[in-house]
């Protein structure tokens, strides 16, 4: 059984029969909102988006969305298009990934900490048995047709009657929008409760943005690259370091040439971006 406190419970305690979770505190950070809540407060938004069947969205934010999302306003004034915006803009619910979130919040004067920040690279295992438990049909896309295969044979093994699927993410998501399409359609025959995307950002934002309204599932999530974890493709870091801060330098020290820019370069012009916002009102 699970520990986790049922829906009718929480609407109980809550004295409201059609009470939904979300008035969890939202933070307000640089020009955009993080959802103060748990690993087990997000399970809760799932079971209530399932048992009144909602299409809600589940997104996240560390400081390379930040990044981007600084980088993207800063080119408003060029461009006429805004799906990274537009697309937090539609998200339900923004949870916290990464201590840099937690620390400018707190420095901000927000009521977060660290119980508010998880990374899917060490809770998706604890996602996967939830739904096990529960009863949940997930649904993966994205990573490689080789990862996406490591995964198949893990969840059969350690999941064993989880009800899952999965397709990669290297499928044409513009121009010629056949394979799109199918994977649409296979989403839809699926019919997942909970959907994670993980094509990183910002295509998995925009990929959900621009599809959205098709998209068959109750709450779709951005993950990232959560399966390469699972399937070992990547390492995990372990759980300390991510509370205390580190888990970049520990994906710097294991991922040098890919992620050099992302922790070495971004924070700068992050800070920069928004300074310059700030002083342009």
């Amino acid at each position: 059984m699970s520990n986790l406190m049922s829906i009718s419970s929480w609407r109980s305690a809550n004295n409201d029969p059609d009470a939904l979770p979300r008035s969890f505190p939202i933070a307000r950070i640089c020009g955009t909102s993080v959802t103060a809540m748990t690993l087990e407060d997000m399970h809760r938004i799932i079971e209530v988006a399932i048992e009144d069947d909602r299409h809600w969205i589940i997104a996240n934010h560390n400081l390379h969305s930040l990044y981007l999302l600084q980088r993207e306003i800063r080119k408003a004034a060029t461009s006429h298009t805004h799906p990274f915006h537009d697309f937090y803009q539609r998200a339900d619910f923004t949870a916290i990934d990464g201590m840099s979130m937690v620390v400018i919040g707190r420095a901000l004067g927000h009521r977060i900490s660290r119980c508010h920040r998880f990374s899917y690279s060490n809770t998706l295992r604890a996602t996967l048995s939830h739904a096990k438990l529960s009863g949940w049909r997930v649904f993966y896309l994205g990573s490689s047709p080789s990862t996406v295969a490591k995964v198949n044979d893990i969840i059969r093994t350690q999941f064993p009657g989880l009800p899952f699927a999965a397709h990669h993410g290297f499928f044409v998501k513009s121009g010629d929008k056949s394979e799109n399409e199918m994977v649409l359609e296979e989403i839809a025959s699926f019919r997942p409760h909970l959907l994670f995307v993980g094509m990183g950002m910002p295509l998995q934002e925009c990929w959900i943005n621009e599809n959205y309204d098709r998209i068959r599932a109750n709450v779709i999530v951005t993950s990232g690259a959560s399966l390469d974890y699972l399937a070992g493709t990547l390492r995990t870091p372990p759980e300390w370091v991510g509370n205390s801060g580190l888990q970049w330098l520990f994906r710097l020290i294991t991922e040098p040439r890919h992620l050099a820019h992302r922790y070495l370069v971004e924070p700068f012009l992050t800070f920069w971006y928004i300074a310059g916002n700030w002083l342009r009102g």
